[in-house]
């Protein structure tokens, strides 16, 4: 079972990584948020169930990637503060 779970936070890690590089550096998302946030989520969860199996470079550890040069840059006047990936009431 170990060898599984293993095998399964390496691909979801390989094809999350991928989905980073399209959607941060070339801006051609290949899968909607919600596939990748579901994506993203089995691995939290086999991370939270495994821990002794989480890799460093897992996408769990650090946050996206660099932002596209044609992209302006604004100052807000209020902290924009992320919900976590909130899916339901109850998780709000």
């Amino acid at each position: 079972m170990s060898k599984e779970i293993k095998e399964r936070m390496k691909k979801l890690i390989d094809e999350l990584e991928k989905h980073n590089h399209h959607y941060y550096n070339l801006d051609q998302p290949l899968v909607s948020d919600a596939q990748y946030d579901s994506l993203f989520r089995e691995l939290l969860d086999l991370e939270d169930q495994q821990p002794k199996y989480r890799l460093d470079y897992s996408p769990t550890k650090r946050v996206g990637g660099v932002a596209l040069t044609q992209f302006e840059q604004v100052k807000h006047i209020k902290p924009m503060l992320g919900l976590d990936n909130v899916f339901t009431d109850q998780e709000f």
